[in-house]
């Protein structure tokens, strides 16, 4: 054996000893990283061709799109469904990049990637939230040296986080947010509350979705918190239409009509699952039907075990609400995997000794964050369908697992607490008949 995979493996058993769970992730996710840059490198980068949206003239074009619509009346008449507060931004960056191009007969959208001002404000934005996202991750992961700065490497080199900057999504920014609200929102330090509760603010005006997490405060019983923290939210979403035209009637109808699919190939959420699944047998409107059925169970399951299980982990409190921005209804894109890097972080900082149950969160974990690589074929967005469909298939996992394991504990404490009843009963029956 060389002498350097020896030194390999003793200092993997030394991380192992101290952190298992992180130790595990950390060797799973190198092994699939250097699978996907051998796979890439034998076919000549076809492997990561395919990974990526299958419109490949495309990249960046979230963030270029959003400058077009957002400087000329962005929800009548380009039909924008983000929220105003991010539009305005993106308006605001317009003022700058617009100017210094010239699109001719181009789509101006192209020509703003093409041009050296588009293209240096796109990358120093992206820079900047991936380098805040590095700093949070060397906050708050309890990892120590080596192994902290190889989960931070692996996390930035994940599918999520690698898709939305192909696409050039502010979602990176929007999960910056979120998280300066989840490890902050319980902080003693009250400054720090309501710095977190903005922080979720601004998240929503970038998404929408994280709103959802303010239910963290209500589980708390911090009702009037909680209540800034939703004022916060609803200001963020509806106060910047003053400065843009529309209004929330105008973006909801704009939404509607964007999520509508006919009949999708491959799934994210639950109403695209339903649909690739029974297209072919039931109308799409039945369809629709019963997965917004579906999604109001999860919902409600989700809720009830976030407010009343005071004993789940925090980690499965987070990933359940994410998986419900994830699975929920709204536009299934793969960049909406990147949510669960919040509960992931929690999960690996959790420690302690390996389980069964951890051996299968933490395969769900690796395969919704690991790259895997595309393959070429005759349609050329089969690969990309295939690796989003299997990823979201293992949010379900993730979401199901958790749910099932807190029924089976609650099932499995009622059958004790009847035990433990039926044997005091039995005990003074035998005390009766004695006397």
């Amino acid at each position: 054996m060389p002498k350097c995979l020896g030194r390999l493996i003793e200092s993997v058993k030394v991380e192992y000893s101290t952190n298992p769970v992180a130790t595990l992730f950390a060797s799973a996710m190198s092994v699939l990283l250097l699978v996907f840059i051998v796979a890439g490198l034998l076919s000549q980068g076809e492997t990561v061709y395919y990974m990526f949206w299958k419109e490949h003239d495309r990249t960046f074009m979230d963030f270029f799109d959003s400058i077009v619509y957002s400087s000329d009346s962005p929800y009548t008449n380009w039909r924008v469904i983000y929220p105003p507060l991010i539009t305005v931004l993106y308006g605001f960056l317009g003022h700058f990049m617009i100017p210094f191009v010239n699109p001719g007969s181009e789509y101006l959208g192209y020509a703003l990637r093409d041009s050296q001002m588009g293209l240096m404000i796109y990358l120093v934005i992206t820079a900047i939230s991936v380098y805040l996202i590095v700093l949070l991750m060397r906050k708050v992961l309890k990892t120590e040296g080596r192994m902290k700065e190889l989960l931070i490497v692996l996390l930035i080199a994940s599918y999520p986080f690698i898709y939305a900057i192909e696409r050039g999504n502010i979602i990176i920014a929007a999960l910056f947010f979120c998280s300066i609200f989840v490890f902050g929102y319980n902080s003693e330090n009250k400054v720090i509350r309501y710095l977190s509760y903005l922080a979720l603010a601004i998240a929503t005006g970038f998404k929408i979705y994280p709103l959802f997490l303010g239910i963290l405060i209500v589980r708390e019983s911090r009702y009037k918190e909680a209540a800034v923290c939703f004022a916060m939210g609803v200001c963020a979403v509806f106060l910047p239409f003053l400065l843009t035209d529309g209004g929330p009637l105008v973006m909801l109808e704009n939404i509607i009509n964007y999520v509508v699919i006919d009949a999708p190939f491959g799934f994210i959420n639950i109403n695209q699952f339903m649909l690739t699944i029974f297209g072919f047998f039931l109308p799409n409107q039945t369809i629709d039907i019963i997965s917004y059925v579906i999604v109001a169970i999860m919902y409600a399951v989700t809720f009830a075990i976030v407010l009343t299980d005071r004993e789940i982990e925090f980690w499965k409190i987070t990933a359940l609400i994410c998986c419900c921005i994830i699975l929920g209804p709204g536009v299934g894109t793969p960049y909406l995997f990147i949510y669960l890097f919040i509960s992931l972080i929690l999960f690996l900082n959790e420690g302690g000794i390996m389980s069964k149950s951890k051996v299968f969160y933490l395969i769900c974990f690796v395969m919704i964050f690991a790259l895997l690589p595309g393959f070429a074929s005759r349609w050329e967005d089969i690969a990309l369908v295939i690796i989003y469909s299997i990823k979201a298939l293992f949010v379900m996992l993730l979401m199901m697992g958790i749910i099932v394991d807190r029924i089976l504990l609650l099932n499995s404490r009622r059958q004790k607490c009847r035990s433990r009843c039926q044997g005091e009963e039995d005990h003074d029956n035998l005390s009766e008949g004695m006397r």
